[in-house]
């Protein structure tokens, strides 16, 4: 299998020589024109992110401090709190309090006596008429004024 011969193609003795091409017509201030307006608006978003992510930054900065304050804060109350408890532990302790009873002339007493209350007694505490009086009773009118008067007079009396 013979494999057939191919053509060589020659080349041209001289180049082609080139042709001027008239330049084209300025369309620089036309395109210019649009361009203008897109690249001012992208400037402006630009700047705007630029001022919202500089303002979120202030926030949290801010906030970052007041927690920081807040948290000074609530570690000082926390002590104060921490030493009043143990100013109220000290004052209401057994020992303090009768050496304050003993200051003020108070003493144990010596014997303790109970009284009893008649429950037939009207005003002996069992839910009569003249209940909260002292033992007086009131009078007929049933309205109680003067009650405590008369019983206050009753006990300087005897």
């Amino acid at each position: 299998m013979a494999v057939a011969a191919r053509k060589v193609r020659q080349l041209p003795a001289e180049r082609p020589k080139l042709r001027a091409v008239p330049p084209r017509p300025r369309r620089a201030p036309r395109a210019r024109r649009r361009r203008t307006p897109f690249a001012l608006f992208a400037l402006s978003v630009v700047t705007l992110l630029v001022m919202l992510l500089a303002s979120a930054q202030a926030i949290v900065a801010q906030q970052a401090f007041r927690v920081a304050e807040l948290t000074r804060s609530i570690e000082r109350l926390e002590e104060g709190h921490g030493q009043l408890r143990l100013e109220v532990a000290e004052k209401s302790s057994p020992q303090r309090l009768v050496r304050a009873a003993r200051r003020f002339g108070l003493v144990l007493p010596d014997r303790v006596e109970l009284l009893e209350i008649d429950p037939a007694r009207p005003g002996g505490g069992t839910g009569g008429t003249d209940e909260g009086t002292g033992g007086v009773p009131l009078p007929e009118g049933g309205t109680g004024t003067g009650v405590l008067a008369q019983a206050a007079q009753g006990s300087e009396e005897g």
